[in-house]
């Protein structure tokens, strides 16, 4: 995990620009990359490699390259690395690294699990022991066509010196942020959007965009970063790759970018494969059905075996559900007996939503060394702390609670941190699922009420709320196999893994999410509804349900049986209690006490003159004197407190 940027142009940028631009980006992005630092330079030669005052000084010593700050030619431009070491942490995995043809060069962010079975499969060197090397020697000999053999999480820059072509990519689900800014002559790109803004804004180019930070500051949870808090710069879109020439000027820099992976088309296993792959014949899909756990259990062992791949101590965050402490469980029986892992908690003692209780039972049946963070002692401070290292104005107490959690990760020495992130969207685990099968699937479902993870009066009087709004034009998604896959490639969790990577990697941490990033895992329970009997016997949400439960399929395969009634418990990875509990309180956090007992210290932030734009003076003193809508108060409070410590501020330096 670590922090990319850089810049290409069409015309020439002088030797005092590159300096300037290369030194702008490497201080904004050092916490995603504290342990190395690197360059090159697009000249009209071969590349130029240059280092920086965090350059391992062992890879100076061994390697042909110049200090950034003596740089003294004209380029085309410049691309820069903070490297956070997780693999291969010897000085030989420093980056840009370049291809052992001298062709390419590559700029890593993220992982690339299956990196060992794709150095076997094509006789790959690695002598840096690192996945990056390997994906620079598989581009060597596949291009862009060996993206769809990679199994992980990744945004990168690669260089091709023979072309003078640049690319950028990005993973499939988007779990890597990449953000570029396009003007009459020049691309620039950095894997933060503050980052980017300011290499921008010192250069004269850019400001922020009052219509985006509107939209931020007013619309709920999930539509908050639909919209590029910062004018002229985007977001590269999931599964795409973008290529360009110097030399090749393409207008609109858009029509450059290519889609290397389309979920539903492309890469979609189709029914009579799985029929092959399970054994069965497609006029037999419901054998499917007893075979899932087992199929499920042996994917998630697979997927994990790999993502614990790491040179440096994994820690794991389990919230009190069966997503999190699954992950926990599989790792204990994959890691080598009497490996000490470390288990980390947000808990509000006493609060209604309090997870403690299951937090400590699934400690005590996995094991492990267990942090719990009480989050209900957050402090006013926490918000200007959160801004100023994350370079976001945070939607809600869940961004800070989360950002709590990492800070303590990091006091530990931790540097990558697994996380639960992807299974209610792969397995039908929220609340608004029932809403939209509520009526349609009434048969099948109402028997099975005090099972849902919400009240049936709720669901009811959401069911007709909406019903009743899709006749004034409002859109009402009741087909679940549409609603679950825009979730999933969407920004439902799409704004969590933003908020993830972030917060994450604001305390130098590699956050992996197993249901998030494995493409295997979406294809076979998602994309290809795997449990639709012939005919629509059965309905897509009753379908995921397992005896009324839901995610009924990744209970099964946690309990090692098709039947969660059963009394047969032999081969449980956690506690039965656990496994069939129906209460999960979701990632939950009081709130409104915590934004009470801060709003004397965030008033500043709620009246800053610079939200005037935003929203009117009087609404503000009338909502903060009723202290009764903390929601808003806390947008208010956010927004105010980036607004005032970013906007227009520079940041220190990170050292």
């Amino acid at each position: 995990m670590c922090g990319i940027a850089g810049v290409i142009a069409f015309s020439k940028f002088n030797a005092k620009e590159i300096r300037r631009i290369g030194s702008a980006f490497s201080q904004q992005l050092a916490h995603r990359g504290p342990d190395d630092e690197g360059y090159i330079g697009f000249v009209d030669g071969p590349a130029i490699s240059l280092y920086g005052s965090d350059t391992d000084l062992h890879w100076c010593d061994k390697n042909p390259s110049i200090p950034i700050e003596t740089f003294n030619s004209e380029s085309h431009g410049m691309m820069m690395h903070r490297r956070l070491s997780i693999l291969g942490l010897s000085q030989l995995g420093h980056q840009p690294m370049q291809s052992h043809c001298g062709r390419y060069w590559i700029s890593l962010n993220g992982e690339i699990y299956n990196y060992k079975e794709l150095a076997e499969e094509f006789n790959l060197p690695n002598s840096s022991q690192t996945d990056t090397e390997i994906l620079l020697e598989l581009w060597k000999l596949e291009g862009p066509d060996c993206l769809s053999r990679l199994d992980g999480f990744f945004a990168f820059s690669l260089w091709d010196d023979e072309c003078k072509r640049l690319y950028l990519v990005r993973d499939r689900l988007g779990v890597k942020p990449l953000y570029y800014a396009c003007n009459k002559d020049a691309l620039w790109f950095a894997s933060e959007d503050y980052a980017l803004h300011h290499a921008l804004h010192q250069s004269g180019l850019k400001q922020y965009g009052v219509h985006a930070l509107a939209v931020h500051l007013h619309l709920e949870f999930g539509k908050s970063d639909e919209i590029s808090l910062f004018q002229g710069i985007q977001e590269l879109p999931k599964a795409t790759y973008l290529c360009f020439e110097s030399h090749k000027w393409e207008s609109p820099v858009e029509s450059s970018l290519v889609v290397w992976y389309n979920p539903l088309q492309d890469q979609t296993i189709k029914k009579q494969q799985y029929a092959t792959l399970l054994g069965v014949r497609e006029s037999a899909l419901e054998s499917f059905v007893n075979k899932a756990p087992i199929i499920l259990r042996a994917q998630l062992l697979k997927s994990i075996t790999r993502r614990l791949r790491s040179d440096v101590p994994i820690g794991f965050a389990v919230s009190g559900g069966i997503d999190s402490a699954a992950l926990l469980a599989f790792a204990k029986r994959i890691l080598p007996k009497g490996t000490e892992f470390h288990v980390f908690s947000i808990n509000a003692p006493g609060s209604e939503g309090d997870e403690s209780m299951w937090q400590k039972m699934v400690v005590h049946s996995q094991g492990g060394i267990w942090h719990p963070i009480d989050i209900s002692m957050g402090t006013s401070d926490l918000l200007l702390r959160y801004t100023r290292k994350t370079r976001r104005p945070a939607v809600a107490w869940n961004n800070l609670a989360h950002f709590v959690l990492c800070e303590a990760v990091q006091k530990t020495g931790i540097k990558v941190l697994f996380n639960g992130q992807g299974a209610d969207e792969l397995f039908a685990g929220y609340p608004h699922y029932y809403t939209a099968a509520f009526w349609k699937e009434r048969k099948s479902l109402w028997k099975h009420h005090h099972k849902w993870p919400i009240s049936f009066s709720s669901a009811a009087k959401q069911w007709l709320k909406k019903t009743l709004g899709s006749f004034l034009g409002r859109v009402f998604q009741t087909d679940l196999q549409v609603l679950m896959h825009g979730d999933y490639y969407g920004d439902c969790l799409g704004q969590l893994l933003r908020y993830e990577d972030r917060n994450s990697m604001a305390c130098g941490i590699e956050s992996r999410n197993p249901f998030a990033d494995d493409h295997v895992l979406a294809e076979t329970w998602l994309n290809n509804e795997p449990l639709e009997v012939e005919n629509n016997q059965k309905s897509p949400l009753t379908d995921r349900l397992n005896n009324g439960y839901s995610k009924g399929i990744l209970r099964a395969a946690l309990k090692g049986d098709k039947d969660l009634e059963s009394d047969n418990w032999n081969d449980s990875l956690l506690p039965k209690e656990l496994i069939l509990r129906t209460d999960k309180k979701g990632f939950t956090v009081p709130a409104h006490m915590l934004t009470l007992r801060c709003l004397e210290d965030w008033k500043p932030y709620i009246f800053s003159i610079k939200l005037d734009d935003f929203v009117a003076i009087s609404l503000r003193k009338k909502v903060f004197n009723q202290a009764k809508d903390t929601q808003t108060l806390f947008r208010w409070a956010s927004m105010g407190c980036f607004l005032e410590e970013l906007i227009g501020k520079e940041l220190p330096n990170e050292k």
